[in-house]
């Protein structure tokens, strides 16, 4: 599936993942936790949910919370991961410029 990979101190990249847990948590670094990233554009983070612990080393911000480690963005459909689409894909790298 397409999704967006954000690594520290990177510009996002555009990769094709196999949609299983190896996959995404090889991406992300480990256990991961999903959080809503954007409602208007279904976007999902898939990130390490111990990244803070680890020490994991500043993304970026996301309102009040400083987000750690490489960030993997995806879409959802009823709990399921599903690739980004352009319109998504777009919005990321711009916002991410």
């Amino acid at each position: 599936m397409r999704a967006v990979l954000k690594k520290p101190n990177c510009k996002p990249e555009i990769i094709n993942i196999d949609n299983t847990l190896n996959d995404i948590q090889c991406a992300v670094g480990g256990h991961f936790e999903a959080l809503v990233f954007s409602y208007e554009y279904a976007l999902l983070m898939l990130c390490d949910e111990e990244g803070k612990i680890k020490g994991l080393d500043y993304n970026f911000t996301l309102g009040p919370d400083d987000i750690v480690g490489n960030v993997l963005f995806v879409s959802a459909v009823d709990e399921e991961f599903r690739e980004l689409d352009e319109r998504q894909i777009n919005f990321l790298l711009e916002h991410f410029g």
